[in-house]
C-alpha cells in the first residue's frame, strides 16, 4: 500500500524506503505476549486503517517541509506556484485514498499543501502528553 507513497518527500531515497516499511505488513513479526514467546495469531490492522495513517504521514511530511519556510500564506503559494499544472483537477478532500499514486499525485499534494491531517495527528499527540513527558 506504501509503496512509491513518500517519493521526494523525504531528503534521501533511504528514507523513502524506511517509511514504506512501517506500513509493511507481509513481513511484520508476530506480535509478542508478556513472556517474550510469539504469540499464535498475527494480527493483520485494516487496509482503511493503514490508508489513512499513510494519508496521515503524508500531510505530515508536507507540513513538515513547509515548517522552514518564512513568510504569509501567500508567499508560501507563490512558491510553490510551479507546481500546478493547467489541467489539474481540483483538490481533493482531506484524506482521500487515490489508488493509482504518481508523480502527478505527489506534485499536487505538495502544490496544494493540505496539511489538515497531520496538524490533527500532533493536536491529538499533544493531548496525550503527561506531567512525566
Amino acid at each position: 500500500l506504501a509503496k512509491g507513497r513518500f517519493i521526494d518527500l523525504t531528503t534521501t531515497l533511504e528514507g523513502e524506503h524506511l517509511l514504506e516499511r512501517l506500513f509493511d505488513t507481509t513481513n511484520n513479526p508476530s506480535p509478542q505476549s508478556n513472556d517474550n514467546t510469539t504469540a499464535t495469531t498475527p494480527t493483520t490492522p485494516n487496509k482503511r486503517i493503514i490508508q489513512h495513517a499513510i494519508t496521515t504521514l503524508q500531510s505530515l511530511l508536507i507540513y513538515g517541509i513547509q515548517i522552514g519556510v518564512k513568510g504569509s500564506e501567500e508567499a508560501q503559494q507563490k512558491m510553490v506556484r510551479h507546481l500546478f499544472r493547467a489541467g489539474d483537477a481540483p483538490q481533493p478532500p482531506t484524506g482521500t485514498w487515490i489508488p493509482d499514486w504518481n508523480a502527478d499525485c505527489i506534485r499536487r499534494l505538495k502544490f496544494f499543501r493540505d496539511v489538515q491531517l497531520g496538524k490533527m495527528l500532533l493536536a491529538k499527540l499533544i493531548r496525550k502528553r503527561t506531567a512525566q513527558g
